[in-house]
Order: C-alpha cells, then sequence, then structure tokens
C-alpha cells in the first residue's frame, strides 16, 4: 500500500468528508479513498457486487421489512 498526503484543504470540505464517513459508518481515510476510488476507476458496479453490498447493509440492520410493507409505504400518500 503507499501513502498519499493531502495538504491546503478547505474547511468545508474537510467537515463535508467528515459527515460522508459518518454517515456511511466509514474512517475519514476510507472516505477519502472511496471518494478517490469512485472519481477515478470506472462506475459501473456489477449487479452481484450491488447485491451483495445490499445484502451487508440489511444484514447489519435491526429490523426485518417485508416486500408488502415497503409496497405499502411505496404508495403512503399517493392518490
Amino acid at each position: 500500500m503507499n501513502t498519499l498526503t493531502i495538504r491546503n484543504i478547505s474547511d468545508s470540505l474537510h467537515k463535508r468528508l467528515q459527515k460522508r464517513a459518518k454517515t456511511f459508518h466509514r474512517s475519514l481515510n476510507n472516505e477519502i479513498i472511496f471518494a478517490l476510488e469512485s472519481a477515478v476507476l470506472e462506475s459501473k458496479i456489477e449487479i452481484e457486487e450491488m447485491l451483495k453490498r445490499s445484502e451487508e447493509v440489511r444484514s447489519r440492520l435491526n429490523f426485518k421489512i417485508s416486500l408488502s410493507e415497503i409496497n405499502e409505504a411505496k404508495q403512503f400518500g399517493r392518490v
């Protein structure tokens, strides 16, 4: 692994990175790596990878939700 030092980051960018890192449960370092990879690497995500990621996230949730509950929530407030 290589090391990269980034200097002169504005306060607003630093705060936004910190907020994103907290939102997605990543360290600030990992958030910066994620942002760089997203900007530089191909942005297409394979379906299998997307499903794997969503299953990982769902497995960490403290509740279960059924398909009928999802459909009901989608229809809530619609005429």
